[in-house]
């Protein structure tokens, strides 16, 4: 929602310097509602990982098998939770 405000300023306002600074603060406001607080739960993110192996080349069958297990829960927690508000909205 946050990036959605960003883009709706940029696109109007006729000043670029503007639009991108109230872009930023819509951005800055995104990654910090559940990103920080992600991570300091001491939740995994796959595609993050992903990078981690790579630059450090720690790719291994091990590895492998970790991002896979780690994909099926980001997967599963991007899908389970908001289908679980949509039953909840329903319900009441």
């Amino acid at each position: 929602m946050s990036i959605a405000i960003g883009g709706t300023v940029i696109l109007s306002t006729g000043n670029k310097v503007v639009g991108a600074v109230c872009f930023t603060v819509g951005l800055f406001t995104a990654c910090t509602f559940g990103i920080v607080t992600f991570i300091l739960c001491g939740f995994e993110h796959c595609v993050a990982n992903m990078y981690y192996f790579s630059m450090t080349d720690m790719w291994s069958l091990k590895a492998l098998g970790y991002v896979l297990i780690m994909t099926l829960g980001n997967a599963a927690g991007g899908v389970i939770i908001p289908l679980l508000r949509k039953w909840k909205e329903k319900t009441t």
